[in-house]
């Protein structure tokens, strides 16, 4: 036996425990079960995309940084030509 307590009239019941209440907790679980390993492979394909995106932006980024690097130099050297021809 088993107490079970009705949300209706909010008073305690002893259930008997039957292989079909067996089976049907059994059931529920195993739907929860996988219901649960769904939401897990969800929140490790969102985390791994979320990676995904930050590697790109921080790749981007350095890129960009090189080429201001690069632009700046030769901003430079071209100053120092034309201070060279006058």
């Amino acid at each position: 036996m088993v107490k079970f307590s009705d949300p209706q009239s909010l008073t305690p019941e002893r259930v008997p425990v039957t292989k079909k209440l067996l089976s049907s907790v059994s059931s529920a679980h195993k739907a929860y079960r996988q219901t649960c390993e769904k939401e897990k492979q969800e929140n490790e394909r969102r985390r791994k995309k979320k990676e995904k995106e930050g590697a790109e932006i921080a790749r981007r980024q350095k890129e960009m940084d090189a080429l201001k690097a690069k632009n700046a130099s030769l901003f430079d050297r071209e100053t120092a030509l034309k201070i060279r021809e006058k």
